[in-house]
């Protein structure tokens, strides 16, 4: 499985778009591990995701325009397609991590993401064949211990259950985030959040995530959260 790194924003349009995002806290949606900013496939019920999604969109759109052009550039860049939005489907959207999470302990340790695959592309109605799935993050505000994303290459989904069961989750091959870089990967290899340790009080730790599916009518790709 290959990740591959994308350079997107400079420390200083990093810095811009992180600020934004700390003075919209009254959008971001409470969702006890964390918060996004943006509505979530996997986060929010395939019947109010829609509507929810239109809704968080006009913020983003609006705070965030330069930000997307440059993502879009970046991505069209790297697959080779037009990349464009898809009206009921929520713009790329951000993860945000705040000092509460130190308390998220699961058997007296740190807590990580949990092991995954992607598939929100189950939880949305297409008007065509879609193909080509693929996941991104573009980190913009990282705490000082750190950021990043574990993947076990070499390890399925349901062996990762049976390891969790039994607290023997093998090592994950980690990928630490550079800001204002993209790490595109097909989403489709286990992998999870990567807690590197304690966020400071007043710390945030954010990153814009995003999936991609190519429309197989027209060839272009549409990038949704």
């Amino acid at each position: 499985m290959d990740v591959d790194r994308v350079k997107v924003l400079t420390s200083e349009q990093c810095n811009e778009v992180s600020v934004k995002v700390d003075k919209l806290r009254d959008f971001w949606l409470d969702r006890k591990w964390g918060y996004t900013l943006g509505a979530a496939t996997y986060q929010d019920s395939p019947i109010l995701y829609p509507a929810l999604a239109n809704y968080t969109n006009v913020v983003l759109s609006e705070c965030f325009d330069g930000m997307y052009t440059s993502v879009a550039r970046a991505l069209s860049e790297a697959r080779g397609n037009d990349i464009i939005t898809m009206k009921g489907t929520a713009l790329p959207g951000f993860h945000i991590f705040t000092s509460r999470v130190n308390d998220v302990k699961r058997d007296g340790e740190r807590a990580h993401g949990h092991p995954h695959i992607d598939t929100p592309y189950d939880s949305v109605f297409w008007p065509c064949a879609i193909s080509d799935p693929f996941s991104f993050t573009l980190p913009v505000a990282i705490p000082a211990c750190g950021a990043g994303m574990g993947f076990w290459d070499d390890v399925t989904e349901q062996e990762l259950d049976l390891y969790a069961k039994s607290n023997e989750v093998p090592e994950p091959t980690i990928y630490d985030y550079e800001l204002g870089s993209m790490y595109l990967h097909d989403g489709m290899t286990p992998h999870r959040i990567e807690n590197m340790g304690n966020i400071s009080e007043g710390e945030l730790r954010i990153t814009l995530q995003g999936h991609g599916v190519t429309m197989e009518d027209t060839g272009k790709v549409v990038v949704y959260f």
